[in-house]
């Protein structure tokens, strides 16, 4: 196994193969489980919102531009959130053009807690009433019919993600801000025998609610709740554990959306913060989405 930047005698490498060994159990048990796809022809976006006056002024913009440029708002809007900010966000006048649904949570203690939330997506009780389910970041534009993402095919038991143009390269798995810092030889071998698959943004991402993609969830809050190493935000966890055990369609997103950085910022990237302060664009051949961070 290998971890990255890390003293060899520390008994946290002999952990992190406990981990990743009881991890591989749980994988293959929800893999090998049987698997209930809730076909409810209903369908749901959901944003996570904490601690940021900022990021809810985002979100009414967000969802000023969904209402804009969607006809049929034929999808229900769930907002995982506190109670402070879910007072703040019924105060918003656009909230009346979607039906809205709230997932309220203890306040997180930082941004980092905050974006780990957004694995509570299996904690809210009426999940299994919808059919696909879609995770947008606030900071998020949509410039075209948002029902052209959900009318493509989708496939159960995969995660459907976007990689970042400037982590084209399966190297990055092993940075901070894709990854644990940590391989094992599985893990090492995948990426050698599937270039194909890259990092992934986990500012936005699609999947067909089932009972395997919702114990696949919890096995991720779990992750997070028990690992001692680095990560950064819940980016780290849900690469470690999507991309490097197949469980991931990146292509028909790929076809959608393409995402652009464009970095003002130097500075190195710090875990548990965000790597850089940057602008991205976000959008279809079709404009459908523009993002700006």
């Amino acid at each position: 196994h290998t971890r990255f930047k890390c003293d060899w005698s520390s008994d946290v490498c002999s952990s992190d193969l406990i981990i990743a060994a009881h991890l591989q159990e749980k994988i293959s048990a929800v893999k090998n489980s049987e698997n209930t796809v809730y076909n409810t022809s209903k369908n749901l976006i959901y944003f996570s919102l904490f601690l940021s006056d900022e990021y809810l002024e985002l979100t009414e913009k967000c969802l000023t531009s969904i209402a804009r440029n969607t006809p049929d708002l034929n999808f229900d809007v769930l907002f995982i959130t506190d109670e402070a900010y879910k007072t703040k966000l019924l105060e918003k006048e656009i909230l009346k053009s979607f039906n809205c649904k709230f997932l309220v949570l203890k306040t997180p203690v930082d941004g980092v807690d905050a974006s780990l939330y957004k694995l509570s997506i299996v904690d809210f009780p009426e999940l299994n009433n919808y059919e696909k389910i879609l995770f947008l970041d606030s900071d998020i534009m949509c410039l075209k019919d948002l029902n052209l993402i959900f009318n493509n095919e989708f496939e159960a038991k995969k995660l459907y993600t976007k990689s970042n143009l400037n982590t084209r390269s399966s190297l990055t798995f092993t940075s901070a801000t894709h990854g644990l810092m940590y391989l094992t030889e599985r893990d090492a071998q995948f990426i050698y025998d599937n270039t194909d698959i890259v990092p992934f943004n986990a500012g936005q991402y699609l999947f067909v609610n089932c009972s395997q993609m919702q114990e696949h969830f919890k096995n991720v809050k779990w992750l997070s709740k028990i690992w001692s190493g680095q990560y950064f935000f819940e980016q780290a966890f849900m690469n470690y554990y999507f991309a490097l055990n197949d469980l991931v369609d990146q292509a028909v997103l790929f076809e959608k959306i393409s995402i652009v950085f464009s970095q003002v910022s130097n500075s190195p990237t710090p875990v548990k913060t965000r790597s850089e302060e940057h602008t991205s664009e976000l959008q279809s051949h079709l404009n459908l989405v523009c993002r700006l961070l």
